[in-house]
This record gives C-alpha cells, structure tokens and sequence, in this order.
C-alpha cells in the first residue's frame, strides 16, 4: 500500500493528447490545474478522430497538442518525445522540488521505455502508465521517492514482460503510421473515456491525498469492472 502526500507539488505531463489524452485532460481542467499540465502530442486531428477522441470537425487538421491544451487552458508541446532531454528542460520552468509526474496515454514500448529511462534519471517521480485495446485496458502506477522505488511500485517494464518485448514494437510514435496503430491496436470511445477516467482517478489521490492498494488496476467495458491486481 502506499499512503500519497498532498502536500507535494507535482508538474504532471500528459504523454499524447489522442484517444485517452484529449478525454483526460478535460477531467483535469475540473482540477484548475492549468498551471500544472503540459500536454505532448506530435500527431494532428484527423477527421476519423473525431469518432472517439475528444475532439470536433473543427479541429481536423490542427495540432492534436494545441487543440487540446487551449480548450483547457493548459501548456503544450507539438512533437513526438524522442528521449529524456524535454523532460529535464521542461522541469526547470517550476519551481524547485516540483516532482515530474508522467502520464502515459500512448500505446507503444518505445514511449515507455523513455518515461523507463526518466525514471532511472531523477531522484523523485510518479510515472502512472495507461493503455487500452477496444474493451479493455489498463494503468501501472510507478514511483521513485529519495532516490529508491518504492517497493511494490516498480516500473512496468520491470515487471511486465510483455512491455520488455520490442519485436514489432520497437518504434517511436513518429516511426509509426496512423493508419498502423489503428489497425494494431483498435479501440473504441467507451475504452478511451474509461481508460482516462482510471488514470483521473489515480492522479485525484495523487493530488488530494489517499492510498493506493495497487500498482496495476485493470478494466473491462463489457463487465464494466475496474480492480487493482
């Protein structure tokens, strides 16, 4: 179990503003964290987004950063994340002894194998990993406190196999067509909305204070279940 401190200041950066990013950082805004969020995307509406991901006709062809980042008055960053450096660059405009907390919306190992490394890079820092197919999904909650990981709350890659395996998945977002992830990994906007919804929740306990029973929640639309493993 691990008891969360609402006292600390967290700079959250929202990794892809697609099917689970647009929808979360929506919730966010409920929060009035706008000072606190940066939202990373390298990607640009496309009309078929439109479908499942929290965007409007009138947005096809804008930055999917952007687009999302002024409807919730938050920062943003148009660019695929190619490795640790934006990170470092972007912690230095908060205040000194704001913790990274990384929010992973992107369905890829090579993403999650650079928020792995950032991880190892500082000595304070909440990763929570989210991703989903078309009914079911999940989010890893990783963290690093005084220069350790906390036991129980190792690093996805750690601990799940599957995120070890780079065979045809070794590719950064910017490395990989859309039509290719849309055919590799299909998903729909009740898995998207449930996916950001978990990950909302984790970021809430985060914020406000609570415990986390779980390093690893899971859920399923179609039984409509959430649970930590």
């Amino acid at each position: 179990m691990l008891i969360t401190n609402p006292e600390k200041k967290y700079a959250i950066f929202v990794l892809g503003a697609g099917g689970t990013g647009s929808w979360l950082c929506s919730f966010l805004d409920k929060m009035s964290l706008h000072n606190d969020v940066i939202v990373m995307d390298g990607d640009v509406v496309e009309a078929k987004n439109v479908l499942r991901q929290n965007f409007k006709r009138q947005d096809v062809t804008q930055q999917k950063a952007e687009v999302v980042a002024k409807n919730n008055m938050m920062s943003y960053v148009h660019g695929y994340i190619t490795d640790t450096s934006i990170f470092h660059q972007l912690l230095t405009e908060f205040p000194e002894g704001t913790i990274p907390m990384l929010i992973g919306c992107l369905d890829n190992n090579a993403s999650r194998k650079i928020a792995h490394d950032f991880v190892q890079e500082v000595p304070e820092i909440v990763w929570i990993d989210g991703g989903n197919a078309e009914r079911h999904g999940q989010a890893y909650v990783c963290v690093k406190q005084c220069g350790e990981i906390v036991e129980g709350f190792e690093s996805p890659i750690d601990i799940e196999p599957a995120f070890q395996n780079f065979e045809g998945d070794e590719r950064r977002p910017d490395q990989i067509s859309c039509a290719e992830h849309s055919e590799s990994a299909p998903q729909n906007v009740t898995a998207n909305v449930t996916s950001a919804n978990l990950l909302f929740n984790i970021i809430a306990i985060f914020l406000n204070g609570g415990a986390l029973m779980s390093n690893k929640y899971v859920f399923d639309t179609r039984m409509l279940s959430v649970s930590g493993v």
